[in-house]
């Protein structure tokens, strides 16, 4: 007796495939990519649904193992996306599931799956489970295959079954059948004989009358009237099936259209004519190249007909074709090829030329049949693609790509004969803003005047490119110092400096540029531009803080480059594994001294690094689009904190949560704050969202922006704008937004006692908002000789170092309890309000 394990056993190695390995625990990826390299694939791992679909664009895997529960998109939905490609629609894939995770098992289905596997996987199910799918996917491959190959046949051939079953008077017709008669489905008999055409409906109806009575088949052909208007001829062939009685009981057959066939026979009646008519020229000549006959569009093409070519001859027929051409037709029979002639005007001319035999009596060729196509159109129209593969259409300038082979070309010169190379990376300030507002022909127009402004400025030995919409490289084949290269880039950023004129308008764009050299920067071409850009997006933010227009490349860029990038790997990870917190930093009501409420701070507590600073790692999450997916975690994580402390005795007033742009126009933005509010259970007006003024400001003139904020307000929640005082902000817009609360800027509040500028902005803010009816909140309050500046304003609260540092929430608590935070003197210690 065996044993039931011999039946897992593992199989043999199946033949090298690739498979794709797709989850986000590295020892799940090991564990089952191990399994598939024992079956014989070449494994690739990919840690989540982007990077799985990424790779699926980019190779073709034979077999995918999907997790379902990934960051960012689900095993479901990747399976879905995977089924959408063309080369995935019968591809295995198979998705991880609990063991006793049925809906799971269901939604795989649904998404597409071919088999599921459960965890923890058994090895050697697993590998069955592979060899199964695999022959399966390889039998429905055939199956398709063969069902295509027929298909094609049928549809090349134009050939259609139908069947006619005389109890229904219905005809049956096959998908070829449908489709060349453009007929629904099954039709009844009367419906098929209305579309004969009417000289031909007594023909069809005395063959069908015949059979069973004189004959059980019929053979014939007939025109059809189609209904996008054609006439088509088919050709009907049948024969008759009787039932066990000898009855007639149905009438099955083939139909195919021949409106080609005989439209080729009509041509054949006409083809005197249509050699007349042609627009390709035909010449006639004997054994020995004398001309017989041509048509008109012969000498249309060439401006020679049978007087001229007896007179003058014809240049295609020169030495050098009796040399190569007639050896060819004597051996081949038929001969194509493109020559070059000259037109009646004397005008080159391209023609491609096919010249046939026609062989006489003894098999020898007795007459030569020539035909001409003017393909000099065809030519210009290569030679304008070649251009535009090279270049860029708009401005005449070279694109990337030969940008890119002209670098290489220098580079290998450099390598040979030493010196430097020398690239600029040129990118136009605020070009997008002013395209999007004049349109897109504006901005073409104003690109042409940019690059006559570059062209005009450049040495002869430079070389001008365009990569991008507003972005362009200039190439310095050979400089002697870095300082040669500094000229030319603050030559050229001068000339884009001085006002343009472009129709009615007048403008200033100005640019930043990166400056890179090869080989002291890079060691190819590829490094050389990567470097270069970087050094241009450094001038670019140095330039944004006044500091200048151009940058050299240095290891340091590529370094903060790295840096950044491992830092947003971190940011992933951190999210993913909870290392973010939220701080809580108290508000005073500066008249009485009472703590009102709190904002929440989100912190980062990395187990390596320790506290990473917010100035770092913010602007990368927002860059990378993380800063939503921060954001929702912060608002869910306040709404849960303010929870526990109401059951803990310690309610706030309110607690305020700072939201960023991606977070609000996420399209499932306010669902997750209705959702939040729900599950935790807070009253919506004990929350508080604050959004910068340069945020509302850029997109309050949007119907949308005020929606949204509308709609905040509708939930309950109270609106704050942060940073007010930085975003220039306009009373006809303010008051259009929803608003409870204005913070004011700290780098106003900063200098407010000593800088008569700052006093009278935040001054005017304060007034501001008393006529408006909000509250105002000052920001990084610090000193005693602000907060009483500001109480003599009627500022209403103030937050910062003064009164307390942002505390995790166990330590603000604990403060609260003691009734230690803020300390302010001459107004007691802050009272909580409840």
């Amino acid at each position: 007796m065996t044993d039931p394990a011999d039946d897992l056993a593992p199989p043999a190695p199946l033949p090298l495939r690739r498979a794709m390995i797709v989850d986000d625990d590295p020892l799940a990826r090991t564990l089952v990519g191990a399994s598939f390299t024992d079956l014989g694939f070449d494994v690739t791992t990919a840690a989540d649904g982007g990077e799985a679909l990424a790779l699926a664009a980019a190779t073709r895997f034979d077999c995918v193992v999907l997790d379902v529960q990934m960051p960012g998109l689900s095993g479901f939905e990747v399976c879905r996306q995977l089924r959408r490609l063309p080369a995935y629609r019968s591809t295995p894939i198979l998705i991880q599931t609990g063991l006793e995770d049925h809906d799971s098992v269901e939604q795989a289905f649904e998404a597409g799956a071919s088999d599921y596997l459960t965890k923890p996987v058994n090895d050697a199910l697993l590998r069955h489970r592979v060899r199964f799918v695999m022959k399966s996917a390889e039998v429905v491959t055939e199956l398709e295959s063969n069902r295509a190959k027929l298909n094609e046949a049928l549809d090349l051939a134009q050939l259609g079954h139908w069947e006619y079953a005389y109890a229904t008077r219905i005809i049956q017709t096959s998908d070829v059948h449908r489709r060349v008669l453009h007929l629904p489905g099954p039709v009844p008999r009367s419906f098929y004989l209305s579309r004969i055409h009417p000289d031909d409906r007594e023909l069809v109806r005395r063959q069908l009358q015949s059979v069973g009575v004189t004959t059980d088949r019929i053979d014939f052909a007939h025109r059809w009237l189609a209904p996008d208007g054609r006439q088509l001829v088919l050709h009907v062939q049948g024969a008759l099936r009787r039932d066990a009685e000898g009855h007639p009981e149905t009438l099955v057959g083939s139909i195919q259209d021949v409106t080609e066939r005989e439209a080729i026979l009509e041509k054949m009646r006409l083809w005197s004519k249509v050699i007349e008519s042609s627009v390709e020229g035909m010449l006639l000549v004997d054994a020995g190249l004398l001309p017989l006959q041509v048509n008109a569009a012969f000498t249309r093409l060439t401006g020679l007909d049978l007087d001229g070519l007896h007179q003058r001859g014809w240049d295609f027929f020169d030495e050098a074709f009796r040399r190569q051409v007639l050896p060819v037709l004597r051996t081949a029979g038929t001969w194509q090829g493109e020559r070059t002639t000259h037109g009646p005007d004397g005008a080159t001319q391209h023609h491609w030329v096919n010249v046939g035999v026609l062989p006489g009596p003894t098999g020898m060729p007795s007459h030569f049949v020539v035909m001409i196509s003017d393909v000099s159109a065809l030519r210009r129209y290569q030679s304008r693609l070649d251009y535009l593969a090279r270049h860029d259409p708009l401005t005449g300038l070279l694109n990337r790509a030969a940008m890119l082979e002209r670098l290489h070309e220098q580079a290998v010169a450099v390598s040979t004969s030493g010196g430097r190379l020398g690239l600029l990376y040129l990118d136009l300030d605020r070009f997008k803003n002013v395209n999007d507002a004049l349109g897109q022909g504006w901005g073409d127009r104003f690109l042409v005047a940019v690059v006559e402004r570059l062209r005009a400025a450049l040495p002869a030995a430079a070389l001008l490119g365009r990569p991008e919409s507003d972005e362009f490289l200039v190439m310095i084949p050979r400089v002697a110092t870095p300082a040669e290269a500094v000229a030319l880039a603050e030559r050229l950023l001068d000339a884009l400096q001085a006002p343009l004129r472009v129709d009615d308008y007048e403008f200033v764009i100005g640019a930043s540029a990166g400056i890179a050299f090869l080989p002291q920067h890079a060691a190819n071409v590829e490094d050389l531009v990567k470097n270069a850009s970087i050094a241009m997006h450094q001038a670019k933010a140095r330039k944004a803080q006044g500091r200048g227009r151009y940058q050299l490349f240095s290891s340091r860029m590529a370094a903060e480059i790295t840096d950044r990038v491992s830092l947003e790997a971190r940011i992933r990870a951190g999210l993913a594994r909870g290392e973010f917190r939220v701080h809580y930093q108290p508000k005073i009501e500066l008249a009485t001294g009472r703590l009102v409420g709190a904002e929440a701070l989100v912190r980062w507590e990395h187990p390596e690094e320790g506290p990473i600073a917010p100035a770092r790692f913010v602007p990368v999450a927002e860059s990378a689009g993380l800063i939503a997916e921060l954001g929702r975690w912060v608002f869910q994580e306040t709404a849960a904190q303010m929870k526990r402390w109401d059951r803990e005795g310690l309610p706030l007033a309110h607690v305020a949560v700072n939201v960023a742009g991606p977070q609000v126009w996420r399209g499932d933005f306010l669902q997750h704050i209705r959702d939040t509010l729900r599950e935790v259970g807070v009253a919506p007006g004990r929350l508080q969202i604050e959004i910068t003024e340069t945020l509302i400001m850029r997109d309050s003139t949007r119907d949308e922006t005020v929606q949204r904020m509308n709609a905040l307000r509708d939930l309950g929640l109270t609106l704050a704008i942060d940073d007010f005082g930085t975003g220039y902000s306009s009373l006809s817009r303010l008051k259009r937004l929803p608003v409870a609360t204005l913070k004011i800027d700290q780098s106003f509040v900063r200098d407010v006692v000593d800088d008569p500028n700052d006093a009278a902005i935040v001054r005017a803010i304060i007034a501001m908002a008393r006529t408006l009816g909000l509250a105002t909140v000052a920001e990084g309050v610090e000193t005693e000789g602000q907060l009483a500046w500001l109480r003599a304003e009627g500022c209403d609260i103030g937050q910062g170092f003064l009164f307390g540092r942002a505390r995790p929430a166990d330590e603000f608590a604990a403060q609260l309890r003691a009734g230690v935070l803020g300390g302010l003197q001459g107004m007691g210690s802050p009272q909580l309000e409840v």
